[in-house]
């Protein structure tokens, strides 16, 4: 089995808040080098934050991830660690009175997602905080959305795609066609399950299916407590995995307002922005084993 099918399984095997589409054009694009496709692979050159009179604009686009890696790279995609740390800069910043999330992203990975969304509603709590979809803000990307102040799109924008996806590729027939067997030595009783050298085993499947769930109701939980409605609100609206556009999102709750990044500042300018419909977070106690509340606790140190 070739190094790129190796990598699709890494990819597809983790849980992704994302379109599908986008993940699928990842693994075709990942299939066309393993065939040997000469497709030049150049750095997207990422946007910067720009500041307009006191009001900072901090994009988040592209593919999201905890970390900088290849995807992100190739996409033009979001460190979420960079962008928490940009984000608290800027909150901490007396002279940004404000800060638009300037979103266009099919969502991403869903490793870090939960800590940036805290982090969101935490410096929303400060200062306005305003996402702006211009034009997607997908999956993870509508979640960290979600955290915001108020939620503004672009009349031609699209949001949602609230839902979770996993995958796993196969290779057992392709291999024995090559005449390859492997075979795995373990210790576990469920190491190495997933592996695509072997069909899938109802047992990894199961469990697949359960991390899967839990990380959709904990997008549905942060979504619903973000926009102030119910989780059933979320799960039986909201798309329901599809991505909407801006009259239906407006109708559905899922945004606050449509208009332009313009439109968003000139509403700033005269007042009329910076209290939203966010519904207020309840922080629970410290709990160091808890990811979320480190991350709470540690913004508290930073901003008090």
């Amino acid at each position: 089995m070739k190094t790129y099918d190796r990598i699709i399984q890494a990819i597809t095997d983790e849980p992704w808040a994302i379109i599908p589409e986008k993940l699928y054009a990842i693994c075709d694009f990942i299939n066309l080098k393993a065939a040997g496709a000469d497709i030049p692979f150049k750095a997207v050159t990422k946007p910067e934050t720009r500041q307009m009179q006191n009001v900072a604009v901090l994009p988040l686009f592209g593919v999201l991830a905890h970390r900088t890696n290849l995807i992100t790279s190739m996409s033009g995609g979001t460190s979420l660690d960079k962008f928490a740390g940009q984000l608290t800069a800027l909150v901490k910043d007396p002279e940004i009175a404000a800060v638009i999330m300037d979103i266009d992203s099919p969502g991403g990975s869903v490793a870090g997602v939960e800590e940036t969304g805290a982090i969101i509603a935490m410096a929303a709590k400060r200062k306005p905080v305003i996402a702006h979809a211009n034009a997607t803000a997908a999956s993870a990307a509508y979640w960290l959305g979600s955290q915001a102040s108020e939620f503004w799109m672009t009349p031609s924008g699209q949001v949602g795609s609230i839902g979770v996806v996993a995958a796993h590729h196969d290779m057992s027939q392709a291999m024995e066609k090559e005449g390859i067997k492997t075979t795995f030595i373990t210790a576990g009783k469920f190491k190495a399950e997933g592996a695509p050298e072997r069909p899938l085993s109802e047992d990894a499947r199961d469990f697949m299916q359960t991390r899967v769930d839990q990380y959709y109701g904990t997008f549905v939980k942060a979504v619903a407590r973000g926009r102030g409605v119910s989780e059933s609100a979320v799960r039986n609206g909201f798309g329901q995995g599809r991505v909407v556009g801006s009259r239906d999102a407006l109708d559905m709750g899922m945004v606050d307002h449509v208009g332009t990044i313009d439109d968003v500042l000139s509403a700033f300018s005269k007042g009329e922005i910076g209290t939203g419909k966010r519904a207020e977070i309840s922080e629970p106690p410290l709990n160091a084993h808890d990811e979320v509340e480190r991350h709470m606790y540690w913004l508290k140190e930073h901003y008090d």
